[in-house]
């Protein structure tokens, strides 16, 4: 469910440029498994955290978390200087707020979102080492 259709919209945007990003690194499956993984966790997280939570609306959360996986997994000049803007913008929602439309935004759920995408990211890195250690011992 969304607020309206431009939110909508505007999610399914980001979840295409999240898809383009990760199509250069070869690393669908991930946003996929992550995703699939991620909208029911988000979920429990965001209800365990906020048990008078009434509703959740769209897929920002589990954007943030998705972004945040590609580019950790990117690295470089530009993927840190993305990942330090959205970590003054969740500092920003979660001192301030943010609203849509005249709706309040659950800002918990992109930080809960942008937690679980570190988490996707270093559990990514370490399943990518072990199999590297493995192939380098046969």
């Amino acid at each position: 469910m969304h607020l309206d259709m431009p939110h909508a919209l505007l999610n399914l945007v980001a979840l295409a440029v999240i898809v383009m990003l990760g199509l250069r690194q070869r690393m669908l499956g991930s946003i996929a498994a992550a995703a699939l993984l991620g909208m029911p966790l988000l979920s429990l997280a965001l209800f365990q955290v906020d048990p008078a939570l009434q509703w959740y609306a769209g897929l920002s959360g589990l954007l943030h978390g998705l972004l945040v996986m590609v580019l950790l997994r990117r690295g470089g000049a530009i993927a840190w200087t993305l990942l330090l803007l959205m970590a003054l913008k969740l500092a920003y929602e979660w001192r301030n707020g943010s609203h849509w439309d005249g709706f309040a935004v659950i800002t918990l759920a992109h930080r809960l979102g942008a937690a679980g995408g570190v988490a996707w990211a270093v559990a990514g890195w370490a399943v990518r080492r072990i199999r590297h250690a493995r192939a380098q011992r046969d």
